[in-house]
């Protein structure tokens, strides 16, 4: 990592950054011109991430993922890019080992839904809000840093009306809140 005052240097560069995520003080940033950062405040120093290429990169939606491998003591970004070709979404993950220093593409069997937000890192899985169409409604999916897989959660039943969902972190617990627009908030 490489000792700068990251904070002076943003400001002046003219050029937003948007944090993405933070695990166990380590800060993960992103800028206008999408490249990510890794930034330790505590110490004053930062870790450009390498570039790398993707044919989706320029044209797709990117949503990103920090978070903190305990199995393997690595910290790791994950990067999920869509590119929406009616009627269908075509996607590319990567992931970003600080330890490796490397990007690699991982390999999916089923499509991983519009991720909805930056998410939440919980006990070594990242969750996002999720929504395939309207019909189907909101969802919650969460990719496991340590086994590098996708899962889905299965949500509590709360009617047939649509709400919003909005993902938290009590503690060191995930939370939900649904907000139904005409009538209350349920958490």
């Amino acid at each position: 990592m490489e000792e700068i005052n990251l904070d002076y240097h943003m400001k002046n560069s003219g050029i937003a950054c948007v944090i993405e995520g933070s695990v166990n003080g380590l800060i993960c940033l992103v800028n206008e011109a999408k490249k990510l950062f890794l930034w330790n405040p505590a110490i004053r120093k930062y870790k450009m991430l390498p570039d790398f290429r993707t044919k989706l990169k320029d044209d797709g939606q990117c949503t990103y993922g920090f978070g903190f491998d305990d199995i393997h003591d690595d910290y790791k970004v994950v990067c999920i890019f869509t590119i929406t070709i009616y009627p269908r979404n075509i996607q590319e993950i990567n992931i970003y080992s600080l330890k490796d220093d490397s990007w690699r593409t991982i390999h999916f069997s089923w499509r991983v839904t519009w991720l909805i937000g930056s998410g939440k890192f919980v006990n070594g899985k990242h969750y996002w809000a999720t929504s395939n169409d309207i019909k189907s409604g909101w969802g919650i999916t969460y990719f496991d840093f340590s086994n590098e897989k996708w899962r889905k959660v299965e949500r509590p039943y709360y009617g047939e009306e649509d709400k919003f969902l909005i993902l938290g972190v009590l503690k060191t617990n995930l939370s939900m809140i649904y907000n139904n627009s005409t009538t209350h908030v349920d958490v």
